[in-house]
C-alpha cells in the first residue's frame, strides 16, 4: 500500500465533467440532474489506524453522512440521495479504488466504481464510472 495521507481532510467538488452522459444513460429524471448540477459534493477523511478509515459524505451547505470501514472489508453505505449500496475501498498504491452496489430503487444491482487519485497540484481527481460512461470531478481542499 501506497501513502495515502495525501486524502486526510476534507474536500470540496469544484467541477465536474460527464455528468450528462452519465444520466442520459442512466435514464435519471430531469429533476435529478438538475440537483446533481447545482450542488458540490463535500467529502472528509479521517485515517483511524493502519487500514480503518472514517468518510463523511455530503453536499457543502447540507447534512453530511458518515461511514466507518476498513481497507479490503465491504460495508453498508449509501448514495448521496440515501439509496442503500454496499461499498468496498481497497489502495493501489497511493490511489483509492471504490465498488459500489445499489441495493434498492431504481438502480438496484447497479455497480458504481470510482477512483481517487491526488494530482500533483494538490487537487483530488475522482473518475466515477456507471454503464460505461465516466465521469470526472476536481475536488480542492476546504
Amino acid at each position: 500500500m501506497g501513502d495515502l495521507s495525501g486524502f486526510i481532510g476534507t474536500w470540496e467538488e469544484q467541477c465536474k465533467d460527464g455528468l450528462d452522459d452519465m444520466a442520459k444513460k442512466l435514464h435519471l429524471p430531469e429533476d435529478t440532474v438538475k440537483k446533481y448540477k447545482e450542488t458540490r459534493t463535500k467529502i472528509s477523511y479521517t485515517q483511524k489506524n493502519d487500514n480503518s478509515w472514517q468518510i463523511d459524505v455530503g453536499v457543502v451547505g447540507g447534512p453530511t453522512n458518515q461511514f466507518n470501514f476498513e481497507l479490503g472489508k465491504s460495508y453498508k453505505s449509501n448514495d448521496l440521495d440515501g439509496t442503500p449500496m454496499k461499498s468496498l475501498i481497497n489502495a493501489e498504491g497511493s490511489t483509492l479504488k471504490e465498488e459500489h452496489t445499489y441495493e434498492d430503487g431504481a438502480m438496484n444491482g447497479m455497480n458504481m466504481a470510482i477512483t481517487r487519485s491526488i494530482q500533483d497540484d494538490g487537487a483530488m481527481r475522482v473518475e466515477t464510472t456507471m454503464c460505461g460512461h465516466t465521469m470526472v470531478s476536481l475536488y480542492k481542499r476546504a
